[in-house]
């Protein structure tokens, strides 16, 4: 199956450094493997995708509701091989509104897959942002990221809440963390270093500053103790 650049030479949307945000072909969703990535019991482990079995049909028939859907779905390529996807979805201009997700296909599972995925967070939420006019865009972790969510806090996403027992799958039931990045976050990043992305080695050395604690962990204590003992109060008025 083709996934090389030089295989469909898709063009650059939106360049980046060490990867490009690429727009689909008809061609592309029909004889690459964009498909199989939803196949990967391995790469959908955290998502909600995987439960259905994905088929070369499938993906054109998706691939042609782009047009009259408010999503903005691009293929990610490291500049040899398309490796994943990236979409920004239910956009609602009105609101400047978005959700953004992303997938990497299991081929681009190497030790820089997480600054890959990291940049290609920070070019589309920079367009979102300087290009559409959004002013908020959220998302949805599966509980276990807690060290990708912390490098997607370098870029502006912040945690905003926990959605208990919000992530259900087959028979796994597991919590579930909001976050989002505003046009105020956004400004702050981009007073600071110019770009929520400046350059790879610039975002590794604040990647190995992160604090060994996250965030999430004081919130999902206080979610277990605090929050609980007030409702029960609450509960028992």
């Amino acid at each position: 199956m083709k996934n090389k650049v030089t295989d469909f030479l898709l063009a650059v949307f939106i360049q980046g450094e060490t990867i490009d945000l690429c727009i689909p072909t008809l061609q592309y969703a029909s004889d690459s493997t964009w498909y199989s990535w939803f196949n990967d019991l391995h790469v959908t482990r955290f998502m909600e995708q995987g439960l259905e079995v994905n088929t070369q049909e499938k993906q054109v028939d998706f691939y042609k509701g782009l047009t009259n859907s408010n999503r903005l779905s691009l293929i990610i390529s490291d500049k040899t091989d398309y490796i994943g996807t990236i979409s920004l979805s239910e956009i609602n201009l009105v609101k400047k509104t978005g959700e953004i997700a992303l997938l990497l296909g299991s081929k681009s599972l190497q030790p820089n897959s997480d600054m890959m995925a990291l940049e290609a967070m920070a070019r589309l939420t920079t367009f979102a942002f300087a290009q559409m006019g959004i002013e908020r865009i959220s998302a949805g972790q599966h509980h276990k990221l807690i060290r990708w969510q912390q490098k997607l806090e370098l870029i502006g996403y912040k945690i905003e809440g926990i959605k208990k027992t919000g992530f259900r799958k087959g028979r796994e039931v597991a919590d579930g963390t909001s976050i989002a990045i505003t046009l105020e976050e956004y400004k702050i990043i981009t007073s600071i270093r110019k770009a929520l992305w400046d350059n790879v080695d610039s975002m590794r050395t604040r990647v190995s500053k992160l604090p060994e604690n996250p965030i999430i962990n004081n919130l999902k204590e206080f979610y277990d103790t605090k929050l609980n003992e007030y409702y029960t109060q609450i509960f028992n008025l």
